[in-house]
C-alpha cells in the first residue's frame, strides 16, 4: 500500500475524533448554562421558565449521549468508521437534528418569555445556549457537507476550525506508519516515571 492509501484512514480517524471534539463543546455549553439557569430560576422567581428550561437540558443530554454513541472513540481508534464518513454525516443529521431543533425552538420562545416577564438577568444565558445550538448547528452542516465530498476524505477548508485543521493534517502527514514489527514492539513498551 503507498503512503495516501495509509493516510487516509488516519486523517479520518483524527478528523473524526477532533469532530467528536468538536461537537461536544457546544453541547457542555448548553448543558452548563442551561443547568444553571435551572438552580437559578426558584431564587430569582423565573419559576415559569422551568419546564421549557428543562426540556431544553433532556435534549443536550440526549445529544450527548448520541454523540458519545456515534463517534465513540473505540470506535474511531479501532478503525469501524473508516470510509465511511458518508455513513457518519448521515446518522449525525439523522439522529440530531430532532432534539437539536426543540433545543433551537425552546431558546427562542424561552427568550421571548424571559424579555416579556422582565427576567433580563437570564437572557445573557438564554443567548448563550442559543448561540451554543447554532454553533452545533453549523458543525452538523460542516460533516454533511464533508459527506459529500468524493472518497469521503475530510478537507481542511472545510473545517470550521483552521487551526485545528492545519494542526491534524500536520500530525497525519509527518507520522509515517509503524511497520509490524514497530506495533509489536509498542504494544509490549515500558514506561519511564520521573518524580
Amino acid at each position: 500500500m503507498g503512503s495516501e492509501a495509509q493516510e487516509s484512514p488516519r486523517a479520518q480517524r483524527a478528523f473524526l475524533a477532533h469532530l467528536r471534539h468538536e461537537l461536544r463543546t457546544p453541547l457542555n455549553a448548553i448543558l452548563g448554562y442551561s443547568e444553571m439557569l435551572i438552580e437559578d430560576a426558584p431564587e430569582r422567581g423565573h419559576t415559569a421558565l422551568l419546564t421549557d428550561l428543562r426540556r431544553i437540558h433532556a435534549a443536550g443530554g440526549e445529544l450527548l449521549a448520541l454523540v458519545n454513541e456515534i463517534l465513540a472513540p473505540e470506535q474511531i481508534d479501532a478503525g469501524a468508521l473508516d470510509g465511511d464518513l458518508e455513513s457518519v454525516g448521515v446518522r449525525l443529521r439523522h439522529d440530531l437534528l430532532t432534539p437539536l431543533n426543540a433545543i433551537l425552538g425552546y431558546s427562542e420562545m424561552l427568550l421571548e418569555d424571559a424579555a416579556a416577564q422582565g427576567a433580563a438577568d437570564a437572557l445573557a444565558d438564554l443567548h448563550k445556549v442559543r448561540a451554543a445550538a447554532q454553533r452545533f448547528l453549523a458543525l452538523i452542516n460542516d460533516v454533511v457537507a464533508l459527506s459529500r465530498l468524493r472518497g469521503g476524505t475530510p478537507s481542511p477548508d472545510l473545517l470550521t476550525d483552521a487551526a485545528a485543521a492545519e494542526m491534524i493534517q500536520g500530525v497525519v502527514t509527518t507520522i509515517r506508519p509503524l511497520s509490524a514489527a514497530e506495533r509489536q514492539a509498542t504494544e509490549h513498551g515500558t514506561i519511564l516515571l520521573v518524580d
